[in-house]
């Protein structure tokens, strides 16, 4: 076991050196190494058989232990001499009587221990505990072999441990071994086994307290979680800070349980601490455990009772460690600042530890930050006012003229929110007797503008404003201004901008152009009065348009032009006032409204087209492009929006599929690409049928539409019909006379059947012109196969009665084939018998490109009506009308929905 004697020093206990009479028990004196070569050449003269050789080695050996164990021996020489020893003592070891084999054992064990080789040094030992009656060697050996099994075998340990204490007699081995099961319970995890031995540990045989015992139980109890041995733990304390003369115990166990995290009893402990040696740095960190895990209400009764302490005049409390006092109490002011936000009932404690902290600590970095945050917290004003008086005129901080200004600032600033002007204008005149900065006067000045003094705050905005280059300057110009306009003593106010206007160095000052540019148009602010003064007529408009274009009187000059365009139905100026103002969605919207359909396209592909997941979106701007007659913009949107919703992954629903696909149809948009899309079959098979009309069909085009039971239009029906007669044609191909016969019959016949199973597939869309081709191609295959059988040739060499048979046979075949076509023919009778029906009008327009008629004159004086008054309903019908007359149904009817919306908007 390593460190063994490290251990005991630290323990305190200093196990001696057990001679027991032995008469070779040498003593350290400074000669020892003359000694020992003095006694090595003496034993070398003597014969080796001489009994006389054994008394000098263990004197020798002897000698070389007690220079070995030397504080300050070299290692390298010490080691040498336990080597040298441990020799001696084996060759001695069989010589002696028992009595001295015990001895020297110990004696050996102790070298093997001081080599770190408990391995060697427990056997000895064991056999000096088992044989050696003095009760001396007995002890030590049991204490040396305790700590050699403490680690590998703590039982055993302990049960050695037992045995010195059995004969330990008040030595200060008792102690030690106590000391020492205390830390083996505490290994073990048995804290209260370790607390008792500790507590017997705590006294050396002369009765003085062992501190590092002490240290070791206080730290045992303070991690006792159980809070019901507080109490006990407490009164122990107590007793053994009597009977040590140490009065902090308490204290220090109160500290071991915060060092172990129990802050319950840390905080019950601090408490007794506190009322026993009540002191600033004390009760800072019992409040500050309290907050952290008692009562709400035990906080604030102890915040109160200490702020109460240590703000009244003549504080008894003492403090011995400001600085940590400090961080404490500025970390509670932290944190209860902080809680206060969302838990308002704290905000009356963190105001008395911000009182108290500025109170305790005047000094501190921190004394602005806590009295801006207690004013931040305090809702009286009069009081906020008073306490920051009150910190303001204390001689006790010391204030440099910086602190004082910034605290002069926060009560200005307080009083003129409370519009206290008076409060205000005193604190005002205070700041420029310390600082005489143009900022304060203008403060002052502002101030009184406030109050409406305008006869004494006229005067210094003046004056303030007289030099262009200094601070504040600009603002004291235009407060200056201002009051004169209230005064509405427009002379006054046309002279003072003119002392700036006219001005040469001022104009060619480009950080003052915009201020200029200002001072200008309050100048001219008559001219705004005299508008506003003509009411809802023509020329107010036209005076609140060209104020708003040329951005003078913002925003009132707006807001007022698009008021009197709202109210008296003048659309030009409403959008000519939001080109200048927005919003961007309510200025699209009315360009869309007056029929500025191109620039409502672009102003909706910008606001919505980048963002959007809505389809409709994409059909609104597509519109208003063709509405506008961008075809560009409309084909360049169209083209768009598929990929967009590839990579969006994103599908439209039917009857948005179909409007995109009707105008991508009219923009001839539609063409292969579009196939591999994955949108529905419903609209491949529209590109597909517009693709096979314009003749640009392919295998794959055919293939979508022959997949169709609906029809698509014309180039549906021609694909249809050609198939069908590609499988007609390649049926009646089949002959069946001659080899294999029966194997083409059966052929012929399933592809008979083929054929009708598309005929009956395709039937039901199909017009009347495709149903007669199908059933008639279906008829005469079944007429055709009939007479093929018929046909059949006979055999040669039969006579007429076998000839007969045969014939009959064959007729007997082909009769089913023959009724089938007699079925059919009247299913053909009867389909001739009925109307044509009409071509698919949906998909002939998609057949087609059918482009945006160009802005014909007509339509653009009607647009520009629409432009002056968007709710002309006879505007709106003939835009309608005009549309429908060019076959554009689709932008007819936006129109027709405008003219119904107007009609619902009118009925009562």
């Amino acid at each position: 076991m390593s460190g063994t004697g490290e251990r005991v020093k630290k323990a305190g206990i200093i196990v001696s050196t057990v001679v027991l009479g032995l008469a070779w028990a040498g003593q350290v004196h400074a000669n020892n190494r003359i000694v020992v070569r003095e006694l090595t050449k003496l034993k070398s003269t003597l014969a080796v058989n001489d009994p006389q050789r054994t008394e000098l080695s263990l004197r020798i050996a002897d000698r070389l232990v007690d220079e070995a164990m030397t504080v300050n021996a070299p290692i390298a020489q010490a080691q040498k001499d336990r080597v040298e020893a441990l020799a001696l003592y084996q060759e001695v070891l069989p010589k002696v009587t028992p009595g001295r084999q015990t001895k020297v054992r110990f004696q050996m064990a102790r070298l093997y221990l001081e080599q770190n080789n408990p391995k060697a040094a427990q056997p000895l030992l064991e056999q000096v505990y088992t044989q050696s009656e003095q009760v001396e060697l007995k002890r030590e050996s049991a204490l040396r072999l305790a700590e050699i099994l403490e680690i590998q075998n703590p039982k055993a340990a302990e049960n050695y441990y037992q045995q010195t204490l059995a004969i330990c007699q008040g030595t200060d081995s008792c102690s030690y071994a106590h000391y020492r099961m205390g830390w083996i319970h505490k290994n073990a995890g048995n804290r209260p086994a370790a607390i008792e031995e500790l507590k017997q540990a705590l006294w050396d045989s002369k009765g003085q307290i062992r501190e590092e015992a002490l240290r070791d139980l206080l730290v045992e109890m303070g991690s006792d979680t159980s809070t019901a041995n507080v109490a006990s733990h407490t009164a122990f304390m107590e007793t053994v800070a009597q009977k040590a003369n140490k009065p902090t115990l308490v204290k220090e166990l109160a500290f071991a349980y915060l060092g172990a995290g129990n802050k319950a009893p840390a905080v019950q402990l601090l408490k007794t601490v506190v009322e026993r040696e009540p002191s600033i740095d004390l009760e800072l960190r019992y409040l500050e455990e309290l907050y952290g895990v008692g009562p709400w209400d035990q906080f604030q009764s102890e915040m109160a009772r200490f702020s109460e302490s240590v703000t009244q005049p003549a504080s008894p409390l003492k403090m011995d460690t400001p600085e940590a006092s400090e961080k404490i109490a500025l970390r509670m002011a932290i944190q209860l600042d902080g809680d206060r936000t969302t838990r308002p009932e704290r905000t009356e404690a963190f105001q008395k530890i911000a009182i108290a902290t500025v109170t305790l600590f005047p000094k501190s970095k921190e004394r602005i930050r806590l009295m801006e945050g207690w004013a931040a917290s305090e809702q009286n004003v009069d009081v906020k006012l008073a306490q920051l008086a009150s910190w303001i005129s204390s001689p006790v901080y010391a204030w440099n003229n910086d602190d004082k200004i910034k605290l002069l600032e926060l009560r200005i600033n307080i009083a003129q929110k409370a519009n206290r002007s008076d409060d205000a204008l005193a604190d005002l005149a205070v700041l420029q007797t310390i600082s005489p900065k143009r900022e304060y006067r203008y403060a002052h000045a502002y101030a009184l503008y406030q109050k409406k003094d305008f006869a004494t705050a006229l005067p210094i905005f003046k004056d303030l404003a007289a030099d262009p280059s200094k601070p504040q300057a600009v603002e004291a110009q235009n407060l200056a201004l201002d009051i004169l306009n209230q005064q509405k003593d427009l002379t006054a106010l046309q002279a003072q901008a003119k002392t700036w206007l006219s001005n040469p160095t001022i104009a060619k000052n480009p950080a003052l152009a915009k201020d200029l540019a200002e001072m200008r148009e309050i100048s001219q602010q008559a001219d705004f009065e005299q508008a506003v003064a003509l009411g809802e007529s023509d020329e107010a408009l036209k005076r609140f348009g060209t104020f708003c274009e040329e951005k003078r009187f913002l925003p009132r000059s707006c807001e007022n032009a698009k008021t009197l365009a709202i109210k008296m139905n003048r659309h030009p100026y409403l959008i000519s006032a939001l080109k200048q103002t927005g919003p961007s969605d309510v200025l699209n919207s009315e360009y869309e409204i007056g029929g500025y359909f191109k620039e409502a396209a672009a102003g909706y592909e910008k606001a919505i087209l980048s963002t959007t997941t809505s389809f409709g979106d994409w059909i609104k701007v597509a519109l208003m492009y063709d509405l506008g007659g961008a075809r560009l913009e409309r084909d360049r949107v169209l083209s768009s929006v598929i990929p967009w919703s590839e990579r969006k992954k994103l599908k439209p629903s039917e009857g948005e599929e179909l409007a995109l696909a009707s105008m991508m149809a009219d923009a001839g948009l539609l063409d292969a690409k579009l196939l591999k899309s994955s949108w529905s079959a419903a609209f491949k098979a529209r590109v597909a049928e517009s693709l096979e009309t314009r003749g640009k069909g392919n295998a794959d085009t055919r293939k979508i539409l022959l997949s169709q039971t609906q029809s698509t239009g014309e180039s549906w029906t021609r694909v249809v019909r050609e198939e069908i007669d590609r499988l007609v044609k390649r049926e009646r191909a089949v002959s069946f006379h001659g080899r294999n016969g029966e194997q083409k019959f059966q052929s012929r016949v399933a592809m008979i059947r083929e054929i009708g199973t598309l005929i009956e597939k395709y039937s039901g869309a199909a017009d009347s012109d495709l149903r007669a081709f199908m059933l008639g191609s279906l008829k005469t295959s079944h007429d055709q196969l009939a007479s093929e059988i018929i046909s059949s040739p006979i055999p040669p060499g039969l006579n007429a009665d076998q000839e007969t048979r045969i014939r009959e046979s064959l007729a007997e075949m082909a009769k089913p084939f023959q009724e089938r076509a007699t079925e059919i023919g009247t299913m053909l009778t009867n389909e001739s018998a009925k109307p044509k029906s009409a071509t698919d009008q949906v998909a002939t327009n998609m057949s087609s490109a059918v482009q945006t008629t160009a802005l014909s004159p007509e339509r653009s004086a009607l647009i520009e009506k629409m432009h002056q008054n968007p709710r002309d309903t006879i505007v709106l019908s003939n835009l309608r009308d005009l549309h429908r007359g060019a076959h554009q149904e689709r932008l007819a009817l936006y129109f027709e929905g405008r003219i119904q919306q107007l009609t619902k908007e009118t009925q009562p």
